[in-house]
Order: structure tokens, then C-alpha cells, then sequence
């Protein structure tokens, strides 16, 4: 799945990895600031965050549009992912 991602991402430049982070960073803000109470609330906002920022219109949607948005909201998981795998690696359980 990795390996698809990144031909994706290569193949469409790098507007959605930039709209990842833009996504990355709003749902995390959402987060700390209460708007988004949980892991589900996160995963949501992820998806609806990637759709509205990309343009992506659900009545009439391109492939590239749509590709964008996927990209955007994968990459903004993936991120998350690599960073709290960093954490833990970082910063061991006692």
C-alpha cells in the first residue's frame, strides 16, 4: 500500500503531500483545541478536511481532483502514524 501511495504521489506532484500537511496540521489543532474529542473524530475530520481543501466536488468529481483528495488524506494519516511511531521510539514507556 505504501508503494502505491508513492507512485500516486510522484505521479501528481507534490499538491497533495502540501495539502497533508495543511490537513495534518488543522486536525491537530482540532484536536487540542477540543473540536475533535477522538481517534474517530480525528479520522473524520481527515477525510471531510482533504475533500473541502482539494476542491473535490461529491456531484461532479474529476480523477485528479479525487486523487488529490485521497493523497491528502492518506499522506495526513501516514504522517500522524510516522510521527507517533517517532514518539514512542523517542520516548520509551517507563
Amino acid at each position: 500500500m505504501f508503494a502505491e501511495f508513492v507512485n500516486l504521489a510522484t505521479q501528481y506532484g507534490w499538491q497533495g503531500i502540501l495539502f497533508a500537511l495543511v490537513v495534518l496540521a488543522l486536525v491537530y489543532f482540532a484536536r487540542i483545541n477540543g473540536l475533535v474529542v477522538d481517534g474517530n473524530g480525528a479520522r473524520i475530520a481527515n477525510v471531510v478536511l482533504s475533500a473541502v481543501l482539494t476542491g473535490l466536488n461529491p456531484l461532479d468529481p474529476s480523477a485528479p481532483d479525487a486523487i488529490v483528495a485521497v493523497i491528502a488524506s492518506l499522506g495526513s494519516a501516514l504522517l500522524y502514524e510516522l510521527i507517533r511511531w517517532a514518539n514512542a521510539r523517542l520516548n520509551p514507556a517507563k
